[in-house]
Parts: structure tokens; sequence; C-alpha cells
């Protein structure tokens, strides 16, 4: 028995051995668990988890009832007009909670950095909000009048930070007024989701989590301003998550972050290759 807020499902784990399984399994590092839902002590439903190695498969007879929540995910990169491709898996992950009953939005900020190719001639665009197969999307996009190159200097980095933000809290505006207010935000890696999530998280008190997914930090591209301002986002959050356990022990070591306070997502990929429409609720559920 898992310890969770009442307002959530009482989750009970069991040793399952059922069919033609033995135990041990065939596979080595297998193991089969059957896992209850309860509500209210009530029976909800089952579902039968394998794991291998340091992968989740899960397999679903019935799509979860799961408590309604109001969700705003704040993704690194998303998919628009002039980028269709850009982000796609943030969005199909945003369209999952919208599908089992969650009320979602997305907010979207974009940046031309200066320099960068698109600088001089790439739009701008003004707040605006549409709904897209169940997602209230909130997108603009603005130049940036700090140079890269002297973001070493702390002032000027600080600032490109603040007008990043300045857009965050001004499109939540926008979308608070249409939508309401959200119960959590969900940042998609931390330059610039988690960054972003934090800012609006301070100023209207609105637990936030972030996934970390991508390796800029790993690779070492960012340099010290954007090193201390990625941990503080992240230690400020209300849950961690990582894509995996490597970037875990990498933000450890880089950002003095435990890799324990990370909880390891499974692999959209690795679902993907067997999975059924029953199958949707296993991504959710990690």
């Amino acid at each position: 028995n898992l310890s969770v807020p009442h307002t959530t499902p009482r989750v009970t784990f069991l040793f399952f051995l059922g069919g033609n399984e033995s135990w041990p399994p065939p596979i080595p590092r297998v193991s089969y668990f059957r896992l209850n839902l309860h509500n209210n002590n009530q029976f909800r439903k089952t579902i039968l988890v394998h794991k291998r190695d340091d992968h989740l498969a899960l397999s679903a007879a019935w799509v979860i009832a799961l408590t309604k929540h109001h969700i705003l995910f704040i993704p690194s990169w998303y998919p628009s007009a002039d980028a269709p491709l850009l982000g796609t898996f943030f969005q199909e992950q945003a369209e999952m909670f919208a599908e089992i009953g969650h009320k979602v939005g997305v907010l979207h900020a974009r940046f031309h950095d200066l320099p960068s190719s698109t600088w001089l001639s790439g739009p701008t665009e003004k707040i605006a909000i549409t709904e897209e197969n169940g997602l209230t999307v909130v997108r603009a996009r603005i130049r940036l009048f700090q140079p890269g190159p002297l973001h070493r200097i702390p002032p000027i980095y600080r600032a490109s930070v603040r007008s990043r933000e300045r857009l965050a809290l001004k499109m939540y505006e926008a979308y608070k007024r249409k939508n309401g207010t959200p119960d959590i935000i969900h940042a998609k890696c931390t330059m610039w989701g988690a960054i972003l999530a934090r800012a609006i998280s301070k100023k209207e008190n609105i637990p936030y989590g972030v996934t970390a997914g991508a390796s800029v930090l790993s690779r070492g591209i960012v340099g010290q301003p954007e090193r201390k301002n990625a941990k503080i986002a992240l230690e400020s959050a209300n849950r961690l998550l990582s894509v995996s356990s490597t970037l875990s022990d990498d933000l450890e070591k880089i950002l003095s972050i435990p890799a324990s306070n990370f909880t390891t997502a499974v692999s959209y990929t690795h679902l993907r290759a067997h999975e059924t429409e029953a199958d949707l609720v296993c991504r959710l559920l990690l």
C-alpha cells in the first residue's frame, strides 16, 4: 500500500502469476505485478505490469477513471504552423490527458535569440489562444535583445531571463482569463519550460512538476548562469521526473541534485512499439 492523498486512488501491488507464466520467469529480470486501483475502498480496475530491466510495459484492459484535474503544460518546444513536427511527443501526451477527461492547456512561448538566423527575419506573434484537439493552446513569440555572447555577464543574462518570464506571465494571465486557474503545471524540459513554470508558480502559488528530458546540460553547451538558473528551477519544483536514469545521474553531477529526487519516466517509443488503444493509460500512470 502506498501512502497517497485521499483524493487519489489507493494503490495496491501484489505479485501476479497467471496463465502459463512460471516463477522465476523465463526472461531474466522480469517481474509481474497486479496493480489494483481503489477509490473509497471500492475495487476499480486491474492492470498487468510487466517490468523488464529498466523499462516498463503495461497492458490495460480498461481506461482508468482518474481523479480529474486542470493541468497546464509548459513545453520547451511544441508544434506550430512553421514547425509542425517540433515537440509532437509533448502534444500527444497533453492530448492523452485530455482524452481521459482532464482539463488541459498548453503554454508555448517562443523566442528569437540574438544572434540567430531568425532574429531579423523571423516573425513575432502576439498572444493567441486556440482550441486544438481538446487542448487550449496559448502561443506567443518575441525577439530578445540581450546578445547571447554577453549572457556570461550576469546582469545581461538576468535581463534575458526576465524577458522570457514576463512573456510567460502575460500568456498565463490570458490563459487564466479564458480557462481559469490550473491545479498543477507540468513543465517539459528545463530550458525553458521549467524556468517559465517556476515564474508562474511563484506568482500564482500553483504546484509544478518538471520532466527533465533535454541533454543541453549533460553536453556542457550552457554556461554557469544557465546551470544556476536550471538548478533553482528544478529544486523549486514539487515533483521531478527524468526520461532516463542516465540523465538523472548527469544532473546530480552537474547540478548537485540527487538522482534519487527524480522519478524515471518510461520511454515513449518503448511503449509505442507494441501499444494498443487500451494501453493509452500506460504513459499516463508514469
